[in-house]
């Protein structure tokens, strides 16, 4: 029951950090003497607050974004990230299997039915740099 809860955790903690990223909540720490932000962009917040990547920070989001809590909590983020790559409907129907699926099967499978094609992109990937300005 805890590892479950933990999976759903991380869950939850993907939608904060979406709102964190969305509504460029990383700036509102300022510093005391120049009131400049503390963290310039979400990437530097992910990094000094939470000792993790961007990377991994959207990586949780997406699965936040693209997976219900139940999907988490029975299959966790580890498994569930690589199934970002496929189709709605791919996904879900690996997503139904994954349970009785190792680690390693379910990237395989992704691997297998991504073979070929570009990365998935995201609007993320189209998102003009601000440089720690809103």
């Amino acid at each position: 029951v805890y590892r479950q809860e933990m999976k759903g955790a991380g869950w939850d903690l993907g939608n904060v950090l979406r709102e964190i990223e969305e509504k460029k909540l990383y700036l509102a720490r300022r510093d005391s003497k120049t009131q400049a932000p503390v963290h310039a962009t979400f990437d530097d917040f992910c990094e000094r607050e939470f000792d993790c990547s961007g990377r991994w920070a959207r990586g949780m989001i997406d699965v936040a974004q693209s997976f219900t809590r139940e999907q988490a909590m029975g299959l966790g983020a580890r498994k569930l990230m690589p199934m970002l790559r496929l189709d709605a409907a791919s996904r879900q129907e690996l997503v139904e299997r994954a349970v009785e699926m190792t680690q390693r099967e379910v990237d395989e499978e992704v691997a297998e039915r991504t073979e070929g094609q570009p990365r998935r992109a995201t609007e993320r990937d189209n998102a003009i740099p601000t440089n720690g300005q809103p």
